[in-house]
C-alpha cells in the first residue's frame, strides 16, 4: 500500500488508487489507504485526489478524493450496520400510542399490525377521601386559629370538596376551584405547612 500511495502521489494526477473490484475488496483497500494516511501525515490527500478531477484547486482534489474513495467506504459501513440492525430486528416497525387522561398515563404498545384494546378503571375510595377531608379540617381548625376569616373560607372550601366528592358524578371544575382556592390561601398563612 505504501508503494502504491507514493506512486499515485508522484504521478501528478495521471494515476488513481485502485480500490478493488468487489465491495469487500473496496472496503478492505480503502481502510488500508485511510489507515496509512492517518499514520503518515506527510501524505498529501490533494495529490491522491488529483487524478479524479481536472481542476487545479487543492480543495477540489481533496473533495473528489473524498467522493471517490472515502464515501464508498462510509456507504459500505452504513450498509453493513443496516444489515446488522435488520438481523437484530430493529427494522421492524413498532407503533406506540400514549394516552394521558386526568394526570394518569397509559402506554399501549402494538406490533405486527396488531390491535390493542385497553380499559382503565380508576376507582376512588370514598372513605379515604372523607378521611383526608376530615384530617384537612382538623389541621385548619388547629393551625389557623389566629386567622378566623381565612379559616372560615378554607373550611367552607373543604366542605364543598366533601359534598362534591360524595356526589355520584362530581363536577371537576367545582373540585378544581375549591382545591386551588385552598392551595392559594394556605400559601399566604405563616403556619400553612402543618395545615397542608
Amino acid at each position: 500500500m505504501q508503494e502504491k500511495i507514493k506512486h499515485v502521489s508522484a504521478s501528478y494526477g495521471d494515476l488513481v488508487l485502485s480500490t478493488g473490484d468487489t465491495p469487500e475488496q473496496e472496503i478492505t483497500y480503502v481502510y488500508q489507504i485511510l489507515k496509512y494516511i492517518s499514520e503518515n501525515t506527510s501524505v498529501q490527500t490533494s495529490a491522491l485526489g488529483w487524478g479524479y478531477t481536472s481542476s487545479k484547486k487543492y480543495q477540489d482534489m481533496v473533495k473528489e478524493f473524498g467522493i471517490r474513495v472515502v464515501l464508498p467506504f462510509v456507504n459500505g459501513i452504513d450498509t453493513y450496520l443496516s444489515d446488522i440492525a435488520t438481523d437484530m430486528g430493529y427494522d421492524e416497525e413498532s407503533k406506540f400510542m400514549i394516552n394521558v387522561s386526568g394526570g394518569q398515563a397509559q402506554v399501549n404498545i402494538s406490533n405486527d399490525n396488531s390491535t390493542l384494546n385497553a380499559t382503565e378503571n380508576i376507582q376512588v375510595n370514598p372513605s379515604e377521601i372523607a378521611s383526608l377531608i376530615a384530617e384537612l379540617k382538623d389541621n385548619i381548625e388547629n393551625e389557623l386559629s389566629n386567622s378566623q376569616s381565612i379559616k372560615n373560607i378554607l373550611l367552607s372550601q373543604a366542605e364543598l370538596i366533601a359534598k362534591e366528592a360524595a356526589d355520584e358524578k362530581p363536577k371537576k371544575e367545582v373540585l378544581k376551584t375549591a382545591i386551588n382556592t385552598i392551595q392559594d390561601l394556605l400559601k399566604t398563612v405563616p403556619f400553612a405547612v402543618t395545615a397542608v
